[in-house]
């Protein structure tokens, strides 16, 4: 049996590759790239509004196949 391998390359990082978002990274190595962004915050009616908590959500898009919501969650910040 026979394996063939791919000779190691270093890590490139691209910071805003996406300009609709308010932050973004990309990172590749080899065969393997990773795209990170950052959107929000977004506007609450004031009557909604939780000063004290935060939600995070999670989307995972893969390349391949079917992505999709995973995490969802109410963040408490010490607020003082």
């Amino acid at each position: 049996m026979t394996t063939s391998t791919i000779p190691s390359q270093p890590p490139q990082i691209v910071l805003n590759p996406l300009p609709q978002s308010d932050g973004s990274c990309q990172f590749k190595q080899g065969l393997t790239r990773i795209i990170c962004s950052v959107n929000g915050p977004i506007e609450v009616r004031a009557r909604d509004e939780l000063p004290k908590e935060a939600t995070v959500e999670v989307i995972l898009k893969p390349g391949i196949g079917v992505g999709g919501w995973y995490f969802c969650s109410q963040i408490q910040y010490p607020f003082n």
